[in-house]
């Protein structure tokens, strides 16, 4: 009841509540026991910083240790300088090799065949006035200049459409996306599913499974079909 966001003058608004609970597609019961699962957190969290505590003589330990200083002369080889004069034998590299066969091992490799579902295929323009004003009333923390005076909503209109449309486009890729997985992956029937649905099969050639390729972020999990 807290929340700015769904206070009107500083009250507690039942219609904002649902309005939110709608645009996320949650339940209240859903909504609440997130909101304690964060408090909670927050709790213990305050609860261990303040149980810290550190002795006089564990501050001057690590001021100590921050600010020791020695005296050091050294001599430094390059490599590089060294390497010509070094011709290793046959044997020594069948030898190095049985031994480190390890480092020149290469990575295992993947090629993959996978659909995209962009937000911005399924952005649309049909927003209504209202849903633009209530998204703007939610979030008017986001809308102000840089001298961070407040936007109205007739000045942060185009903005708030954008963002409305973005979050709206992105809901609705990942439904398709993931009604695609789910049916793929029962019916086994990806090219099948593609043409059915007039989308396009992207391929990847061979990339080693421990670096992603450029098309995507770093992923922890690839599902091959």
């Amino acid at each position: 009841m807290s929340i700015p966001a769904l206070q009107t003058d500083g009250v507690f608004d039942e219609r904002k509540y649902q309005q939110l609970l709608r645009y996320n597609r949650t339940s209240a019961e859903d909504f609440e026991n997130m909101q304690k699962i964060n408090l909670t957190a927050t709790k213990i969290e305050n609860l261990i910083r303040e149980g810290i505590k550190a002795s006089d003589k564990e501050v001057f330990d690590v001021y100590v240790m921050q600010n020791q200083k020695i005296n050091l002369n050294f001599v430094q080889i390059a490599g590089a300088d060294i390497k010509k004069k070094i011709t290793p034998t046959e044997a020594e590299l069948e030898t190095y090799l049985k031994n480190n066969g390890k480092l020149f091992r290469q990575p295992e490799q993947v090629k993959i065949k996978y659909l995209s579902f962009a937000a911005g295929n399924f952005t649309s323009a049909d927003t209504s006035d209202a849903d633009l004003r209530d998204y703007y009333n939610r979030n008017k923390d986001k809308y102000k200049t840089k001298d961070g005076k407040q936007l109205q909503f007739a000045e942060a209109r185009s903005a708030v459409a954008n963002e409305l449309m973005n979050m709206r486009g992105m809901q609705a890729a990942y439904t398709e996306a993931k009604k695609a997985h789910d049916t793929i992956y029962q019916e086994e029937n990806f090219e099948a599913y593609a043409a059915k649905n007039k989308l396009k099969i992207n391929i990847l050639d061979f990339f080693p499974l421990n670096k992603s390729p450029r098309n995507f972020p770093p992923l922890k999990i690839w599902r091959q079909y």
